[in-house]
C-alpha cells in the first residue's frame, strides 16, 4: 500500500545462523563434531529389502546411520567429495573480494561504482551499520596480489591498502572506510563452483546445499540466501518422499529419488544466477579504457527503470 520496500536486504551472518540454530528443535541431535568418512549402506537387508541407512563417521570416532546424508559443509566440502568424487571443485574467477561494515550509517542508499579493474558496492544495514565489498583483480596463487598484500593479510593492513587504492574515488567510499573497524573486514580471493552435476552418488543417498553444492560468485552476496532456498526445498523433498514411510530405513530406490529431486528442482535457479554473475564479472572488471567507455555511454543513455 505505497510503502517502498528495498529491493536487497542485507542481513549479518551472525544473525542469519542465530535465527536457524534457535529454529533447531530440541529433538535434533547435535553432535558438534567434524565429518570424517562415509560408508555406504549395506544392501543384505533381512527384510528382502534394499535399505538406504548410510554410516557416518565423525571426528571423535562415533558413527551415526543416515537414510539420506545432507553436505552443508561449505566450497571445499568434504562431504562432497565423498558423495560425488567426480564433481570439479572451485575454481578461482579472477579477483579478490573485500568485505565489511561500517560502524554507523554514512548513506541511506545502495550504489556501486565500477572504476577501471575494480569495483565499490554499498549498502545500508537496518542496525545502522554499512555493509560494503570492494573487488579487484588478482592472480589465482595470491589473489590478495591486487593490493600489493601477501596471502594473508592482517585486517588492519587491509584496510589501509583499500582505503589507500580507492581515496581518490568518489564519497561517500572513504568515509565509508573510514567509519570501518578493523576488526569489521576481511578479504579472500573470489571462487565458484559449477552447477551440480547429476552424477550418481557412490550408493548413497545424499544430497548438497549451498556453497558445497554450487559456490556462487561472491559478486552476488547471494550465498546465504541461496543455502537457505536450498535448505527449504530439500526439507519439502523429504518431507513429501518419507510421508508414510517407516520410521527406520527407507528403502533405497525412496534415498536416490530425493537426491535425484533435489538437484533437478535447483538446476534452473542455479543456471540463472551463474548466467548473471558471468555477465556482471565481464561488465564490471573491464581494464580496457575504451570499452569502459562504450559501456558508461551505454549506461548513461539507459532509461532509469532498467538501471
Amino acid at each position: 500500500q505505497g510503502e517502498v520496500l528495498p529491493a536487497l536486504l542485507f542481513v549479518p551472518r551472525s544473525h542469519v545462523l542465530e535465527v536457524l540454530e534457535s529454529a533447531i528443535p530440541p529433538s535434533v541431535e547435535v553432535v558438534d563434531q567434524d565429518f570424517q568418512s562415509l560408508s555406504p549402506p549395506d544392501r543384505s537387508d533381512l527384510s528382502g529389502q534394499s535399505s538406504s541407512a548410510s554410516v557416518v563417521h565423525l571426528s571423535d570416532g562415533s558413527s551415526h546411520e543416515a537414510d539420506v546424508v545432507i553436505g552443508a559443509d561449505g566450497m571445499h566440502s568434504r562431504v562432497r567429495a565423498e558423495l560425488y568424487p567426480q564433481q570439479e571443485g572451485p575454481e578461482y574467477r579472477g579477483y579478490y573480494v573485500v568485505r565489511g561494515r561500517a560502524s554507523r550509517l554514512v548513506t541511506t542508499r545502495s550504489f556501486q561504482t565500477w572504476g577501471p579493474g575494480s569495483r565499490f558496492a554499498a549498502v545500508p544495514m537496518k542496525d545502522g551499520q554499512q555493509w560494503f565489498a570492494t573487488f579487484s583483480g588478482g592472480d589465482a596463487d595470491n589473489p590478495a596480489a591486487a593490493l600489493g598484500l601477501p596471502q594473508e593479510a592482517a585486517a588492519e593492513t587491509l584496510l589501509s591498502r583499500v582505503s589507500h587504492q580507492l581515496q581518490d574515488w568518489h564519497n561517500p567510499i572513504g568515509d565509508i572506510l573510514a567509519s570501518t573497524p578493523e576488526d569489521q573486514i576481511e578479504g579472500q580471493g573470489a571462487f565458484s563452483m559449477g552447477l551440480m552435476r547429476r552424477y550418481p552418488a557412490v550408493g548413497v543417498g545424499g544430497l548438497l546445499i549451498g556453497d558445497a553444492a554450487h559456490a556462487l560468485d561472491p559478486i552476488l552476496a547471494q550465498g546465504v540466501g541461496v543455502a537457505v532456498e536450498d535448505a527449504y526445498v530439500a526439507n519439502c523433498i523429504i518431507r513429501a518422499a518419507t510421508s508414510g514411510a517407516p520410521t527406520r530405513s527407507l528403502p533405497s530406490f525412496t534415498a536416490n529419488s530425493i537426491s535425484k529431486n533435489f538437484q533437478e528442482s535447483r538446476v534452473n535457479r542455479i543456471q540463472r544466477l551463474a548466467m548473471v554473475s558471468d555477465v556482471s564479472q565481464m561488465i564490471g572488471q573491464m581494464e580496457s579504457r575504451s570499452l569502459i567507455g562504450a559501456r558508461n555511454t551505454t549506461f548513461a543513455l539507459c532509461p532509469d527503470f532498467i538501471k
